[in-house]
């Protein structure tokens, strides 16, 4: 099952490292975008694989404090990686349009989806 899941991660990264390059994105945008692209799809299998029983928005509407704050402190950091000056030139990253995260993330949750089918198959 791991070894699906990151397979399905991967894909996903590559596909949208491909349509960034088509785009003619720059090489630090489309690292970007590969970047952002993993660390959603690593808080995404941090929450679903929370739980074999419980889908992912249960397990999200679960009071979870730890959970919060794992979530906002990737977000945060990621935030701060990708925006201010210093760090983006020291992991050779490029800020990203906001139009991006709405693909990015999409596109992630999808490659991750196909686990909650296979839990309800499971469960059943």
């Amino acid at each position: 099952i791991i070894v699906l899941q990151g397979l399905g991660i991967l894909l996903a990264t590559f596909a949208l490292s491909v349509v960034a390059t088509k785009s003619g994105r720059s090489d630090l945008e489309v690292r970007s975008v590969a970047f952002t692209s993993l660390v959603l799809a690593n808080l995404l299998l941090i929450i679903v694989n929370l739980s074999w029983r419980k889908n992912i928005f249960r397990i999200l509407s679960s009071a979870n404090r730890a959970l919060g704050i794992v979530i906002a402190s990737a977000i945060t950091c990621l935030a701060a990686i990708l925006y201010i000056p210093f760090l983006s030139d020291l992991f050779h990253l490029a800020p990203l349009r906001i139009s991006d995260f709405f693909l990015i993330a999409p596109v992630m949750f999808v490659s991750i989806l196909w686990f909650e089918g296979f839990k309800l198959l499971k469960k059943g």
